[in-house]
């Protein structure tokens, strides 16, 4: 028999007298009983909320994450028929830790013939340093997928329009070139939903609080620890911007949120990290409400090689051991191929045959990280791929570009569906 979760009152006694079991003795994860409509206590009984706060007992900032988490997804799939399997599993990882604002370090992974099923994402709150595993299974992520693009939640906030531009090649013949005057207003209603994180990333407003970008833009796998200390700023160019809020996790206004979510691989200490350098911010500020926001699509293979996609960064500029800076570069100004981006060489394929990796020819260097590729899709721009690596010639000493990557020399991790969703699940978590 399907599941249709009822409406519940955050504050229910027995959700919370759950959590502090779970932290107390470990999960709870009780066999189902027989279907029909669920309040949260049936659910938690059913088994079709499995949480797991183990070894955190004497710590209430656990719990109140946990309880957090919890009631808000439940508050998204209310409603929703959902079947009979595990719907939400949140289990607590331990403490994080924070470090540097994003950087411009390399981080090309090595790539990989397949990849593993996206089990989740990891969270951590920097604010309490609590790290969770969020899984959504049963059908729960896609039928909130299905839910927000019906309500039409996956589109951006405003239509827009650019020059018409041809395809060009990559390699050798950097087209890149700056698109406003030197601390100039941003206009573009796209370019003002780009972001600039700190001075070594670049990112995509998605929703009101919400930054797309690369993992490794919000986790530095070497130390171990998540960005703390930077600025998120909108539509930057120079020290023109559309919207701003600085990131501090020692310092976040009361009733707001900080928190960060990057696949569970992507943190991994073996393996490779192809196909899951992915990361989604909320930031404790409603930039879109000023900057507007983009939206976000799935796009065939076919129907990516008949797009004409762009992509717009912030390059940093003079990056020691670098050479793959536009000339003249300007720092924190909003950079622009002259020709469209050209797609190929899909790479590292998920359960359900998507590709998560795409090979690129828009120019792209150090700062670039986590930058859209983007398409307007019914007139509106929308994030299809984030860039996150140079494949060659980006350090000296790398190999230079052969075969086809003569021609797209640049990587970028692709908006899968389950990439598309999890950004939905996370834009409804903290609206």
């Amino acid at each position: 028999m399907s599941m249709v979760l009822t409406r519940y009152s955050p504050l229910r006694s027995g959700l919370l007298l759950a959590l502090a079991s779970a932290a107390l003795s470990g999960c709870t994860d009780q066999p189902p009983p027989p279907g029909g409509e669920l309040s949260v206590d049936a659910l938690i009984a059913r088994g079709s909320l499995r949480i797991d706060l183990a070894a955190s007992a004497s710590d209430p900032t656990v719990v109140a994450d946990a309880h957090d988490l919890v009631t808000r997804t439940l508050d998204q799939v209310a409603g929703l028929d959902l079947g009979d399997r595990h719907q939400l599993s949140i289990r607590f990882l331990g403490k994080g830790r924070v470090g540097a604002s994003p950087e411009t370090r390399a981080d090309a992974p090595s790539a990989a013939p397949d990849a593993p099923a996206l089990t989740g994402f990891d969270a951590f709150n920097p604010v309490t340093r609590n790290e969770f595993r969020i899984e959504l299974g049963g059908g729960a992520l896609e039928a909130i997928g299905r839910s927000l693009s019906l309500r039409g939640l996956d589109a951006g906030s405003a239509p827009g329009a650019e020059n018409a531009i041809s395809f060009s090649w990559s390699n050798g013949d950097d087209d890149r070139y700056r698109l406003y005057g030197l601390n100039a207003p941003v206009t573009n209603s796209a370019h003002r939903t780009l972001v600039r994180l700190g001075s070594g990333c670049s990112g995509t407003l998605v929703g009101p609080r919400h930054i797309v970008t690369a993992g490794h833009c919000l986790y530095d796998r070497e130390t171990d620890t998540w960005s703390d200390l930077f600025w998120a700023r909108a539509g930057r160019n120079g020290t023109s911007n559309v919207a701003q809020v600085f990131v501090d996790s020692e310092n976040i206004p009361g009733g707001q949120a900080l928190w960060y979510f990057t696949p569970p691989q992507y943190r991994a200490e073996t393996g490779s990290t192809f196909g899951y350098d992915f990361g989604i911010l909320v930031v404790p500020a409603r930039l879109g409400d000023t900057a507007g926001w983009m939206g976000r699509v799935t796009y065939s293979a076919a129907s990516l090689g008949a797009a004409t996609i762009y992509r717009r960064g912030y390059p940093a500029c003079d990056v020691a051991s670098r050479t793959d800076d536009p000339v003249p570069c300007d720092d924190h100004h909003i950079y622009a191929n002259a020709a469209a981006c050209e797609v190929g060489e899909f790479q590292s394929v998920d359960v359900d045959g998507w590709s998560r990796i795409i090979h690129h020819s828009c120019d792209a260097s150090a700062g670039d990280s986590g930058s859209p590729l983007y398409v307007y899709h019914d007139g509106t721009p929308s994030v299809t791929a984030v860039h996150i690596a140079s494949l060659c010639e980006a350090y000296p000493g790398d190999n230079a570009c052969t075969g086809t990557l003569v021609d797209r020399p640049l990587a970028a991790t692709r908006l899968t569906p389950e990439y598309r969703d999890w950004i939905g699940y996370f834009r409804e978590l903290f609206p």
